[in-house]
C-alpha cells in the first residue's frame, strides 16, 4: 500500500511518529558512510545468510523497506571519493574507539532548533546563523576533547565561554589524537561556512530520493516511532531490554530513526550537550527475534558464536571485571577492530552487555543469557528426540 505524505489513510497520530523522529538528512549521511565503507544492507543480508540461515527469512523481511531505498539510490548517487573520504569516512578517535565523521559533526543536534520537515536550504540556513561559540560546542562534544578538557583542568569550556577563537584552535592543535582527524578538526572550524555548503549539496540529492520515495519505509518508521514513544518514560530500561546497552540514567536524549542503517542502534554520546540515539526501523523486531528464540537453531547459534577462541577469550576477560574496548585490546594482544568485532558478536548473541560511562562503554558478561542458553540446552538434550526430515534428507 502506497502512503502519500497527505493520505487520509494514514491516522495523525501515527504521522507524527514519522515526522518526528525521522530526519532524511541524517539517513542520507548514513548511506554516503555505509556506500564508502561498502557497510551496505545487501552485504548485511548476505552475511545473516551464511552466519544465522536460520533468521535470514524473517530478517529479509523486515529491512525490505531499507532495501528497496538502498537499491532506488543506488542506481541514482555515485559518491565523489575525495570530497567522500573526508566528510563520510568514520575516524577512530577516544580510548572507546568511537567512530566519528566530519558530516556527523556538522549537522548533529538537529532537534535542538529545526524540525524534520526541515530542507536542505533550512538546515544549510540555521547552520550559517550559528555562532562563533555554537561552533566550538558543536564541535567540542566528542570524548577526545572532553578528555583533553578534564586533563586542562577546564581549559576548553573557558575558551568557549570566552569565544576565544584563536585559543580554540591551538587547542585543537594539541589534541592526542590521529594527524587526520586533528586536521579535519581545525578545517571544519575556520572553513565551518564552506564545508556546511560542500555536504549539504553532497547530500541534497540523496535527501530528495528519500523523501520522494517515502511510501516504501514510512509504516516502518511509524511503526518504530511508536514503541519509541511508549517505552519514552523509561528509554534506558527499553534499550537495556532490546539488547543490553546501558545508558547512564542522567543521560539525556534526542531520539531519531534510521531507515538506511535498519538493524542498528547508534548512541552520539555529546559530551556538552543531549546526546542522540539512532534507532534502525527493524532494530527492535531483530533484536526481538534474536533475543527471545531459544529454539535448537538459535542454541546451535549460540555455542558456534563461543567456539571461536579470541571471542572466548573476550568473555572470560570480561567476566573478571568490566573493561572498555581499547583495554581489552591492550590486555589481550589484539587490535581495537578485532575487539569490536568480537564483541559485537558477542551482543549480538545476548552474551555480553555494554554500559557507557563518561563517553566510554564497558563491556561486561550478562550472566542471565548464558544461564538461559545453558538451560535450553539442557532442556532440550532431556527431551524426547523427534527426527527432523530436512536431517535426513541430507544425509541422503
Amino acid at each position: 500500500m502506497e502512503i502519500d505524505a497527505l493520505s487520509p489513510r494514514i491516522h495523525a497520530e501515527k504521522r507524527r511518529n514519522l515526522v518526528k523522529f525521522y530526519y532524511p538528512i541524517i539517513d542520507a549521511m548514513l548511506y554516503a558512510s555505509n556506500q564508502l565503507t561498502n557497510d551496505t544492507i545487501k552485504k548485511y543480508i548476505a552475511d545473516v545468510e551464511f552466519r544465522r540461515p536460520d533468521t535470514a527469512e524473517h530478517t529479509k523481511e523486515s529491512v525490505k523497506p531499507a532495501l528497496l531505498l538502498e537499491n532506488i539510490l543506488d542506481e541514482a548517487i555515485k559518491i565523489d571519493p575525495v570530497k567522500g573520504d573526508f566528510y563520510f569516512l568514520q575516524d577512530i578517535v577516544g580510548d572507546n574507539g568511537v567512530m566519528s565523521t566530519a558530516a556527523t559533526l556538522l549537522f548533529a543536534s538537529l532537534q535542538d532548533n529545526l524540525s524534520p520537515e526541515a530542507t536542505i536550504d533550512d538546515i544549510i540556513a540555521e547552520r550559517l546563523s550559528l555562532s562563533a561559540q555554537q561552533r566550538m560546542l558543536l564541535l567540542s562534544g566528542d570524548d577526545i576533547i572532553h578528555r583533553f578538557n578534564e586533563n586542562e583542568n577546564g581549559k576548553f569550556e573557558k575558551i568557549i565561554a570566552n569565544g576565544d577563537e584563536e585559543a580554540f584552535i591551538n587547542c585543537l592543535e594539541l589534541l592526542d589524537v590521529q594527524p587526520r582527524y586533528r586536521r579535519k578538526l581545525i578545517s571544519l572550524y575556520k572553513d565551518f561556512d564552506e564545508h556546511i555548503l560542500s555536504v549539504a549539496e553532497m547530500l541534497r540529492p540523496i535527501v530528495d530520493i528519500i523523501i520522494a520515495n517515502e511510501s516504501i519505509y514510512a509504516q516502518s518508521v511509524i511503526a518504530m516511532g511508536e514503541k519509541i514513544e511508549a517505552a519514552d518514560d523509561d528509554l534506558v530500561s527499553y534499550v537495556k531490554d532490546l539488547c543490553g546497552l546501558v545508558l547512564p540514567s542522567s543521560m539525556s536524549f534526542q531520539t531519531y530513526i534510521s531507515v538506511l542503517s535498519p538493524n542498528t542502534l547508534t548512541v552520539n554520546d555529546r559530551i556538552n550537550s543531549t546526546s542522540d540515539l539512532l534507532f534502525g526501523i527493524c532494530f527492535a523486531d531483530l533484536a526481538e527475534m534474536l533475543h527471545n528464540r531459544y529454539d535448537n537453531a538459535r542454541i546451535i547459534s549460540s555455542f558456534k558464536a563461543l567456539a571461536d577462541e579470541t571471542r572466548f577469550d573476550v568473555l572470560h576477560c570480561i567476566c573478571a571485571s568490566p573493561r572498555f574496548g581499547l583495554e581489552l585490546a591492550n590486555i589481550m594482544g589484539v587490535t581495537a577492530s578485532a575487539v569490536s568485532y568480537h564483541v559485537n558478536k558477542l551482543i549480538e548473541h545476548g552474551f555480553v552487555e555494554s554500559t557507557l560511562i563518561k563517553g566510554k562503554v564497558y563491556f561486561k558478561p550478562r550472566m542471565e543469557n548464558i544461564e538461559k542458553v545453558w538451560n535450553s540446552f539442557l532442556d532440550v538434550l532431556k527431551s524426547p528426540y523427534v527426527p527432523h526430515g530436512s536431517y535426513n534428507d541430507k544425509n541422503e
